[in-house]
């Protein structure tokens, strides 16, 4: 039985979110606790958010969280308003949703979608699954680690190709942002240290609200 089970959107965020857990439990051989559920690791990078609710709404998803210690559901908000994810960032009067709220929300969707075939699933192991919502892109989370003077929730991809890679020696200053594995596995690389991720917790509240859940964890 792995220790973490990850499903997500893509290759890039299973690597960036293998790299924070390394970091928050200080754990450089943990990296052999961690599944890649979806994708997989043997498979194209086929990730997409419709992806992770197929797979959260089947019969495989009950035997991730058996076979997991626990399972990080990963999933990013910017398409959230799309048909069938259904989660509006404004409220009823118009107004913009805090992250807060825009998080709870995307939580409760995404537990409709685990009890589809057992409405109890979720309130029987809701202790194994821990959420990481970005918001509204996992590439924000890195924007903050890297640049906080580009803080922001939109475009985060694009105003990530833009910055200027001095704050870490592990990072070269000509490094060009793509897509790419290894290329996350580099930008994510800062979260292997303790103190980046806390002083991200202090910036950016969707990575906060992951972190806060790894917090009773002892792996």
């Amino acid at each position: 039985m792995s220790q973490f089970g990850i499903i997500g959107e893509g290759f890039t965020d299973q690597i960036t979110i293998e790299n924070i857990l390394c970091g928050f439990f200080q754990a450089s051989d943990l990296e052999d606790e961690i599944q890649y559920l979806l994708p997989p690791q043997n498979e194209p990078d086929k990730g997409a958010w419709w992806r992770v609710f197929q797979r959260i709404a089947g019969e495989e998803f009950k035997n991730d969280v058996l076979n997991n210690e626990f399972v990080i559901l990963q999933i990013d908000t910017d398409v959230s308003e799309k048909q069938n994810f259904n989660v509006p960032k404004i409220d009823e009067n118009g107004n913009l949703l805090s992250v807060e709220s825009l998080i709870s929300k995307v939580i409760d969707r995404l537990i409709v979608e685990i009890n589809k075939e057992d409405a109890t699933f979720y309130q029987l192991y809701k202790n194994k699954i821990i959420f990481a919502i970005s918001v509204h892109s996992l590439e924000c989370w890195l924007i903050a680690l890297h640049d906080e003077s580009k803080m922001t929730t939109e475009e985060c991809f694009d105003e990530l190709r833009k910055i200027k890679f001095t704050n870490f020696p592990e990072i070269p200053h000509n490094f060009q942002v793509a897509k790419k594995y290894s290329k996350y596995n580099t930008l994510s690389q800062p979260f292997l240290i303790r103190e980046h991720i806390d002083a991200v917790v202090e910036k950016d509240t969707s990575f906060k609200h992951f972190i806060q859940q790894l917090q009773s964890i002892s792996p």
